[in-house]
């Protein structure tokens, strides 16, 4: 087994995400601020609706998803929680 000091850092991996974790907090605060602008007329895309859905009727589902959001590390790198529920 080898290991790499030039290892990627696997959350950037992709090249879809900034390098700099606060360009990303700002990014996503921006982001929230544009939706919260649009308040009640923000439509969602209805394959998002039916996910909705499925969270708030399977109570299967919805243990995992609260599982899922708990386990969100704490370390350093997530100064904001940046998965919330709307309920």
């Amino acid at each position: 087994m080898t290991t790499r000091s030039d290892a990627v850092d696997v959350r950037r991996q992709a090249g879809w995400l900034p390098d700099d974790q606060n360009d990303l907090e700002s990014w996503l605060a921006g982001h929230r601020e544009r939706v919260e602008a649009r308040g009640e007329q923000a439509v969602l895309h209805p394959v998002l609706v039916e996910f909705e859905e499925l969270i708030d009727t399977d109570p299967v589902v919805r243990m995992y998803i609260d599982q899922m959001i708990a386990q969100v590390p704490h370390a350093k790198g997530y100064s904001e929680a940046v998965v919330a529920l709307g309920k």
